[in-house]
């Protein structure tokens, strides 16, 4: 099957960047995790931030699930302290829903918080000593 949806991938400071745009399916999902594991090798063995762009996401497939949630395993593994990720406004109830249901059943130490805005996530990364520039 061919890949729907899209994302970039990019590295400011000790935070990873990823912006997912479309609505994902399996192979997408398969291949952005393959690029944020290679990407975020470049912030190891320090501390680092995710900053996760969901403006223009459209949520994803029921399997890429599993896939989600053994990234978020391996983030918490390779030393992820902090998550910041911004919804937008359209449908940011079904997105921060479908992210929180990755995540419930992972004992996490990543501080997380989701914002409507781009700004206010890299503001809150700069309070909790991650700087964006």
């Amino acid at each position: 099957m061919n890949i729907h949806g899209e994302f970039n991938i990019t590295i400011v400071n000790h935070i990873i960047e990823i912006t997912m745009i479309g609505a994902w399916n399996v192979e997408c999902t398969i291949a952005a995790i393959e690029q944020f594991k290679i990407n975020a090798q470049q912030l190891f063995p320090n501390q680092w931030g995710c900053l996760v762009i969901l403006e223009d996401w459209q949520l994803a497939t029921p399997d890429a699930e599993p896939l989600i949630v053994e990234l978020q395993e391996w983030c918490l593994r390779n030393n992820q302290v902090i998550e910041a990720t911004v919804l937008g406004d359209e449908f940011k109830n079904a997105k921060q829903y479908q992210m929180e249901h990755y995540l419930s059943n992972i004992e996490s130490i990543i501080e997380q918080k989701y914002f409507v805005t781009k700004s206010e996530a890299i503001a809150w990364l700069k309070v909790k000593g991650f700087d964006y520039k």
